[in-house]
């Protein structure tokens, strides 16, 4: 039988280099360092820079030769010296996985010396999380050896941008944060709004109320579950359990209210007086989203540890959200993330009164759920690791390493059907719709070589026709293409059927969990982005395909069959289908734009490709002035993935610029352009010039933007509290923007004067954040570690002056050199330093401990 050609290059990749049969002896892993260092050697005009892995061996016996080092690191070129290239060479292996192979001349490392691996990259931007990781020997024997000691040097921020040095707008220091935080002004915590997201109206009365340990709880048929909701959350801040029993003279009544005085199902009053809290809602959703406003009036402290009373301001509260579609994205393929950690997103999304959760199930890297009847795709597709058969894992990815253990790489990992259905039991407790993406035509690399690997198996075993029932592949397509993550091989064969009784047997089975779980399933998302240019061009499968298909005439076509097809997959089950915006779009040689096509036929568009100055900002409102329905998810403001500022020890991406608290609340879905004020490189734009060559949103299609959503990406992202620090607080900004009220500044024409006026709201909502929800955050669900913005610091005339992004924080400093901790000194006023003082310390905590960076600042760094 012919093996497919997909496969032969997949294991080409790891096994097709003579290896010796005879086991050599190799050090135990603690025995061996690497180190990885930058230079600084690039010169004017060539931005190539040295890197090297020192390779120290500190064993008794030596490193013998013939072994292969692979590791991850963003796409990128390499370049050999020359007096390298007879001693070893560097391979791509696909995506970001990359091969040195040592050559017959590269000798053994004795015991207690160092071996150096140098090479050339061209270097644009760099932070720590763009460097190599994931590093894995394969000796000669094809044995993996982890590299459990390695050593990244920081990149310094001078070394940091290029050869040209780093752009002053992007260029952080203690200095300019001072600046930048200085427009931030304390305020006093009873002069702010209380509830987070801002409700549409609050009324407060005179006096308080207090609610006592063991207070009944009263609610109707039909809502017991947020009866259960509310005993749970009296019962962290009370010391007596709170009964949810019916009562003469309750202390808490929830209700429901259909008259139409309320709002819309997820409309509620919230009234605190001295008859007790009464919580109406439009429907039960309104009733939990009461709730949670009533856990904002609860003081932080009280969810440090439980009191016997609680005092609540007397008020009414008239609230309901300004968007139906409130979302929060979370990517699991790339990087796994457990059950535990999707039950605390869910509760911190549900808190904020998120609605809708897209779980990103599927991409290149791994296909995250199990799928009763196709074991392929999470035998296979949910484990990355080495191997020298190219149908037993995915290779490794975004630094997970050579073995696909879950234990110690996000790697790997899958949910079971029984962990998705707990996972969509919970999130509708929550009010939450739980959005599963299944990626195709692209991003599908998971799922292709799961189904090559069943196709194989049954091939092997005379089952002809089973095997290619599912496949996803033209087992002779030639097309040559390189997608955005660098695979050749990662898109679907829109030709052939077995690829649409494949997504029909996918989505019969999601239909089916979510019937199990009592979970709403009104839409799939299909990705659809990102297929890139050359995919189909030479499968024979698709030129026997167009011929005879009408309506496609060109590979330029089977984009829009792939998902008409989708489409009506999903419509058998009375469901709409998402996409990002490239589904509703037409790729024109000139440009894109919106093809009305699937106008009116359950197609909802996430338009994503905002990003400023690149030209496509107003593509949302092309759509939605068209007439689909449009989610707003543009990457320059809510894509959460992307680094909170340039300094290289700042986690995340930045190809899109980078993205704190601030850019999410700023974002105004109505227009954009009002609060653009700057590029991705910090470069000063005017918005409302930009404007003018941009398409503006018409009024009568405003109700088109049905929301926004958050996307949190995990490339860069392998634990949980890496997921925390990068969604937390963005999160809260986009709940702002999700719920609240249009914001003032949206009725602005003047720049000056929007700008201001961002500034003022921006330095009350940060108030709110740093007094309030922070040290709520620090506690509930065991707490989040959620980022903390490093203080800012200057030093003028021997004084030490200092801020913080988040009034609220503490700050405390040390003048020793040492650094500080929640015993330093806690900085209250400016304060005068010695005349001996060579450095400050300063850092941000929290109100459980955590801190932030260390910030350095010096007395010469006088402004």
């Amino acid at each position: 039988m012919r093996i497919p050609t997909l496969l032969c290059g997949l294991s080409l990749l790891f096994s097709c280099t003579d290896i010796p049969t005879d086991s050599h002896n190799w050090p135990d892993e603690d025995r061996i360092t690497v180190t990885w260092q930058l230079k600084d050697d690039a010169v004017e005009g060539d931005n190539k820079r040295t890197s090297e892995f020192i390779i120290t061996n500190e064993s008794s016996i030596p490193i013998p030769t013939g072994w292969k080092l692979f590791f991850n690191q963003f796409p990128t070129s390499f370049y050999l010296p020359a007096k390298a290239e007879m001693m070893y060479d560097i391979s791509p292996m696909g995506g970001d996985l990359y091969r040195i192979s040592t050559l017959d001349s590269f000798p053994e490392i004795p015991a207690g010396e160092s071996q150096a691996i140098t090479y050339q990259w061209p270097v644009g931007m760099v932070k720590n999380t763009h460097t190599p990781h994931g590093l894995f020997f394969v000796s000669a024997d094809g044995k993996v050896h982890n590299v459990t000691k390695y050593v990244q040097e920081p990149v310094p921020q001078s070394l940091s941008f290029s050869n040209q040095g780093v752009p002053e707008p992007l260029h952080y220091s203690a200095e300019k944060r001072y600046r930048i935080y200085e427009k931030i002004k304390d305020t006093p915590l009873d002069k702010l709004n209380p509830v987070l997201p801002t409700p549409q109206k609050i009324e407060y009365g005179t006096g308080d109320y207090t609610l006592i340990a063991g207070a009944q709880i009263q609610f109707e048929p039909g809502l017991e579950r947020e009866g259960r909701h509310m005993e749970k959350l009296l019962s962290v801040v009370l010391k007596d359990a709170v009964s949810t029993q019916s009562q003469s003279d309750p202390a808490i009544h929830l209700k429901t209210d259909i008259s139409g005085r309320i709002p819309g199902p997820e409309g509620y009053t919230l009234s605190i007086d001295s008859d007790g809290i009464i919580i109406t809602g439009g429907g039960p959703a309104g009733v939990f989203y009461g709730i949670q406003s009533l856990k904002s009036l609860i003081p932080p402290a009280a969810f440090m540890s439980s009191s016997d009373q609680i005092t609540l301001p007397k008020l009414k509260i008239t609230d309901a959200p300004r968007f139906k579609y409130r979302g929060q994205h979370v990517d699991v393929a790339r990087n796994f993330q457990p059950v535990s950690e999707i039950k605390k997103i869910i509760d911190v999304m549900a808190m904020y009164k998120l609605n809708k959760l897209h779980f990103h199930l599927t991409d290149d890297e791994g296909w995250r759920l199990e799928i009763p009847g196709l074991p392929e795709l999470t035998e296979i597709g949910s484990f990355r690791g080495y191997s020298a058969d190219a149908y037993a894992l995915l290779p490794p990815a975004y630094g997970s390493g050579g073995e696909a253990d879950p234990s110690i790489s996000t790697g790997t990992g899958f949910y079971t059907r029984a962990q998705y259905i707990e996972l969509l039991k919970y999130a509708t407790n929550n009010h939450i719709e739980v959005i599963p993406e299944i990626n195709g035509p692209g991003h599908a690399r998971a799922a292709i070589i799961a189904m090559l690997n069943r196709y194989q198996r049954l091939m092997e075993e005379g089952k002809d026709s089973e095997a290619t029932a599912y496949l996803l592949t033209d087992l002779e397509d030639a097309s040559q293409y390189a997608s955005a993550q660098n695979y050749s091989d990662n898109v679907i064969c829109v030709c052939k059927e077995s690829t649409y009784t494949f997504l029909a047997k996918v989505i019969s089975e999601l239909v089916s969990m979510y019937e199990e779980a009592g979970a709403p399933l009104n839409l799939i998302h299909t990705g659809g982005d990102e297929v890139p240019h050359g995919a189909w061009t030479k499968s024979p499968e698709c030129q026997r395909f167009m011929e005879h298909e009408p309506g496609v005439e060109s590979t330029s076509d089977l984009h829009p069959y792939f998902v008409s097809r989708y489409l009506d997959i999903a419509a058998k089950y009375g469901l709409k289908i998402g996409g990002w915006e490239e589904i509703t779009l037409k790729h024109l040689p000139e440009g894109n734009i919106p093809n009305p096509d699937f106008l009116n036929k359950g197609v909802v568009s996430y338009a994503w490709n905002a990003i400023v100055g690149g030209g496509g900002e107003d593509m949302a409102y092309q759509l939605a002035n068209l007439g689909y329905e449009v989610v707003m998810c543009n990457a320059s403001n809510l894509y959460f993935d992307l680094a909170y500022t340039y300094e290289p020890e700042e986690p995340g991406l930045f190809w899109a610029g980078y993205i704190d608290t601030k850019n999410a609340f700023e974002l105004t879905p109505s227009n954009i352009f009002l609060s653009i004020t700057e590029d991705e490189l910090g470069n000063p734009i005017n918005g409302l010039e930009l404007a003018k060559d941009r398409v503006a949103l018409k009024p009568a299609a405003e109700e088109n933007i049905i929301g926004i959503q958050g996307a949190l990406w995990s490339e860069t992202i392998k634990s949980t509290e890496r997921a925390e620090y990068m969604l937390l607080p963005k999160l809260l900004g986009l709940a702002e923007r999700a719920w609240a009220r249009k914001p003032d500044w949206a009725g602005m024409t003047d720049q000056s004067m929007i700008k201001e006026q961002i500034n003022h709201d921006w330095s009350d909502f940060a108030n709110r954040v740093g007094k309030m929800e922070l040290p709520r955050l620090d506690y509930l669900q065991g707490g989040y570690t959620y980022r903390i913005s490093p203080p800012g610091a200057q030093i003028v005339s021997g004084t030490l002056y200092a801020n913080s992004e988040f009034p609220g924080l503490e700050l405390r400093y040390t003048t020793d050199g040492t650094e500080p901790t929640p015993d330093s000194d806690l900085f209250k006023q400016p304060v005068k330093l010695a005349e001996n003082i060579a450095i400050v310390k300063i850092r941000a905590f929290a109100s459980n401990g955590r801190g932030s960076r260390v910030i350095e600042v010096s007395p010469q760094n006088l402004n």
